[in-house]
């Protein structure tokens, strides 16, 4: 598996969205969290299977939610 970072400007979004869906429903919120982790390990499982969005980044969209994850994906050497 590939390691994933987290860049804090993505964390403040990803906090942001959470909130919303908690202030609305905490079962959508549990739900928005899980699809969340699930989605860090689909991409860190196979970081170059997702699409590309320029030529140095790719995204995953996730299923039940709008809401995409944009990444670079780094190379070991």
């Amino acid at each position: 598996m590939t390691k994933i970072l987290v860049y804090s400007s993505a964390e403040e979004e990803y906090t942001e969205s959470l909130s919303w869906y908690a202030e609305r429903s905490i079962k959508a919120a549990i739900e928005f969290d899980r699809e969340f982790e699930l989605s860090l390990a689909n991409i860190s499982s196979n970081p170059e299977q997702f699409p590309h969005v320029d030529t140095r980044h790719q995204f995953y969209l996730m299923q039940k939610f709008p809401f995409q994850i944009i990444y670079k994906a780094l190379r070991s050497t």
